[in-house]
């Protein structure tokens, strides 16, 4: 049978015992080639068919060396099917200390070229910021990003987070923001999509975190978790949701919903592209705005006067009331997952915009309160059974500055991202001075209304008689005085009906300290006068 040669012609062998020198020459050229070729073509082979996928290491805020999947195999494709089995997989020992002792070769190994530059210390990432534009506007620090179109697709993105917990301010690093953000960018841009059991074509990323603390619940959900090692974190990330948030500013020092459209500060923002883009991604969202009522039943009258004006001001989302008393832990469980994305609305704001555009934003969005502080008044929030049980968890570890609900989603949320003011406007006059009194009355009586809401700080409305805001009878509380304020929640009120006003009634208690406020202004001889107003109101003599 005759052999192929490299040159394609056919060699016979010979009947002969013993072959010449040409011939034996020959010959031997041909049987080196054809190895030579065999063996090339065999490398070549297996190199195409186990070159694996690459993932990279984020170490102490860069990226490490670009690592071959062959280090650590098991974490880039693994062989399990299902969420489940990758879960136990991992709470086990294969993929997690595959990933921990590769990563840790190449930190030991030493410094890599740096994938992005540092940026070391907490920047003032959140001070008070010129959102209506009046001199230079908004302005934040840049956070380095690295070229990801230098990097291909991965398999699986492994970071290791800086942790100094000996800060007060730990969670506040600019620094630690800046490599949270470059494993979600990394993740979002080149990561492999899987479906959620691990498969392909799907949308969900693979990552990987080593830190002491917990990761950002921000960017990298606990209902997004597939296990945990010690240190070491595995997230199957949803694409769309972390595209999503990064769409977005991270953190106080500019605005995610630009108040003014590009014609200046007399066109409000078209937010039509927001809620038309929500209105098509994927499977309908179950949406809903929700209040609370705790401790008592003072806030109650407000709670239903912010319904009214929420359906008045356009809304048809569902609305939720949440009371501490009545409501079972079973039936608060069911509650925090029912809803897809909920707006809060403190019980003490009155609506005059529709807010439905809100539903556009990722948790956690609000408006800022103070420096980079949001306030809980008016939030964004995407209800998860996992979030609230790490949130039940750190209620005894996290220390509230005000001691309330604010302060401690602060401590929690810290880059959150901004609304404008006039999305949750505080009824209230710190600056103390003429100009500020003129443009916020003017903004309290317009029609048709230039802010989306009032928060009444201070004395509430269903506290005073309809006369005036009572607030002017106190001294410490003068600064929340606005009788223009005053009347527009009125004017919500008198469209209900009687049955629903009943819990707006006037406790003879309170008739008592109203009357007793007024003696006392009277004594302080306050220059406004409100103390001498006749008072009509019907409620005083119910």
């Amino acid at each position: 049978m005759g052999v192929t040669g490299g040159a394609g012609e056919a060699v016979k062998p010979s009947s002969s015992s013993s072959l010449s020198p040409v011939a034996g020459l020959r010959a031997a050229a041909i049987v080196k080639l054809n190895a030579a070729f065999l063996a090339f073509f065999f490398l070549a082979y297996m190199a195409l068919l186990l070159h694996p996928k690459y993932s990279y290491l984020l170490d102490r805020g860069a990226a490490s060396s670009l690592v071959r999947c062959t280090a650590f195999r098991d974490a880039c494709t693994p062989a399990t099917t299902t969420t489940a089995q990758l879960s136990r997989k991992l709470g086990g020992v294969a993929a997690n200390k595959a990933v921990a002792a590769a990563a840790e070769r190449i930190v030991n190994a030493g410094r890599a070229p740096a994938m992005f530059d540092e940026l070391r210390g907490r920047l003032r990432m959140g001070l008070w910021i010129d959102e209506e534009e009046d001199d230079e506007g908004p302005s934040c620090p840049e956070l380095p990003m690295p070229d990801f179109s230098r990097y291909g697709d991965v398999d699986v993105v492994v970071a290791s987070l800086p942790c100094n917990r000996s800060d007060a301010a730990w969670n506040r690093d600019v620094f630690r923001l800046q490599v949270h953000l470059v494993t979600a960018h990394m993740a979002a841009r080149k990561g492999l999509r899987h479906d959620a059991g691990g498969g392909g074509g799907g949308g969900r990323v693979r990552v990987v975190v080593r830190s002491e603390c917990e990761p950002m619940m921000d960017l990298f959900r606990c209902d997004e978790a597939v296990g945990r090692d010690g240190e070491w974190w595995m997230y199957m990330v949803d694409v769309e949701r972390l595209e999503e948030k990064l769409r977005l500013p991270v953190g106080s020092c500019n605005l995610a919903l630009p108040l003014w459209g590009p014609g200046g500060i007399q066109e409000v923002f078209n937010v039509s592209e927001l809620t038309a883009a929500a209105a098509t991604a994927g499977r309908p969202r179950r949406e809903a705005y929700a209040t609370v009522l705790h401790s008592s039943d003072t806030y109650l009258c407000g709670a239903i006067v912010l319904a009214q004006s929420i359906r008045r001001a356009g809304s048809t989302r569902d609305l939720v009331l949440l009371h501490d008393h009545t409501v079972s832990k079973p039936a608060l469980a069911a509650l925090l997952t029912d809803y897809d994305r909920v707006v809060f609305v403190d019980a003490d704001i009155l609506v005059l915009r529709d807010l439905d555009a809100l539903f556009g934003f990722p948790q956690l969005t609000a408006v800022g309160n103070d420096g980079s502080l949001f306030n809980s008044g008016v939030m964004v929030i995407e209800p998860s059974q996992c979030t609230f049980q790490s949130l039940i968890r750190q209620r005894r570890t996290i220390r509230s500055y005000n001691g309330g609900d604010q302060g401690f989603l602060n401590e929690v949320f810290v880059w959150w991202h901004r609304l404008p003011r006039r999305v949750n406007y505080l009824k209230n006059f710190w600056a103390n001075t003429t100009a500020e009194r003129a443009l916020k009355e003017r903004l309290f009586r317009a029609d048709p209304a230039e802010v989306w809401s009032i928060h009444y700080l201070g004395l509430k409305p269903w506290t005073c008689y309809r006369d005036y805001d009572c607030n002017w009878n106190i001294g410490d509380q003068r600064v929340y005085a606005s009788d223009a304020a005053h009347a527009r929640w009125w004017q919500v009120y008198d469209d209900m009906g009687e049955a629903m006003r009943s819990p707006c009634r006037l406790s003879e208690r309170r008739k008592i300290e109203i009357a007793w406020d007024r003696h006392l202004a009277e004594e302080a001889g306050f220059s406004d006068h409100h103390w001498k107003i006749n008072i009509t109101d019907p409620r005083k003599w119910e």
